[in-house]
């Protein structure tokens, strides 16, 4: 069982690396093979977390359904099994798709759960990340200050050697700076530099594109609306490289929005009509 168990978490970590990279159809391959090798074997615990790759598979892509999913067979799964690990990062893969397609107060809700039993079980391990994400969520929310207070905690754990959250919390403080009465427009550029550094070196090109994309909504909000076409050209090209389907609509959206002088506003989703402001 051990045996299996190892090759299964193997091609789950294959998979997630390529997800990371924006491989996703070869993603799912090594996250379909670690499956099919939790069945074959009746390996439960294997099965939770093919879950929970999934559902960041989902989450990386931007295909919410995927990580809807997943996340929400992940967590009676955890709960039953007592592990709380996996149900807190259940909770918050839930929380940000939520978020993202349209269920604002929920997402917070789920996310603001999974980060307290994450932290509850004492693994550090990739904790950033939880951090990041809820960072970004409320700073998109306008809930700024919080967000600031977020994104300054997922930097402790990045000093740390803990890495995965600091490109969300850049572009979290990108938003803050940028959307403070009086803008920082220096420091938000800066913070999605900073963004664009880590997503050059880890090769992370999901990453990289929505750091163009989150680049060229500070330059609407800005005005400066030639470059600001400039990073969403650069943006759309990589979301449908990578099929990243849903984030290249918004892309458009977004470009729709600044060609037809519609005023700013912060994270629509712009396919769907922005929302009441």
């Amino acid at each position: 069982g051990d045996n299996y168990m190892e090759e299964g978490l193997t091609d789950g970590a294959l998979g997630l690396n390529s997800a990371c990279m924006g491989e996703f159809e070869e993603s799912l391959d090594y996250l379909r093979q670690a499956r099919e090798t939790a069945e074959a074997h009746g390996l439960p615990n294997l099965m939770i977390w093919y879950r929970f790759w999934m559902c960041l598979n989902g989450l990386i892509r931007g295909n919410w359904e995927q990580a809807i999913e997943h996340s929400g067979a992940g967590i009676p799964l955890a709960v039953e099994m007592g592990d709380l690990w996996n149900q807190a990062w259940a909770e918050m893969g839930l929380g940000y798709a939520l978020f993202f397609t349209g269920d604002r107060e929920r997402g917070l809700e789920l996310i603001r759960d999974g980060v307290r039993h994450n932290a509850e079980t004492g693994a550090l391990a990739v904790i950033s990340y939880a951090h990041g994400q809820d960072a970004e969520i409320l700073a998109l929310d306008g809930q700024l200050k919080a967000a600031n207070v977020a994104a300054a905690k997922t930097m402790e754990y990045v000093n740390q050697g803990d890495t995965y959250g600091a490109p969300y919390a850049h572009r979290a403080r990108a938003v803050v700076f940028s959307g403070q009465s009086k803008p920082d427009w220096k420091r938000a550029i800066e913070s999605l530099d900073a963004a664009f550094e880590i997503g050059n070196a880890a090769q992370a090109r999901p990453d990289l594109a929505i750091t163009h994309f989150r680049y060229a909504e500070c330059l609407h909000k800005k005005g400066d609306l030639d470059a600001a076409r400039e990073q969403l050209d650069q943006a759309k090209t990589l979301f449908r490289d990578m099929g990243m389907d849903w984030w290249t609509e918004q892309a458009e959206g977004l470009r729709g929005r600044i060609d037809s002088g519609a005023p700013f506003v912060w994270f629509a989703p712009y396919v769907d009509g922005p929302p009441s402001i």
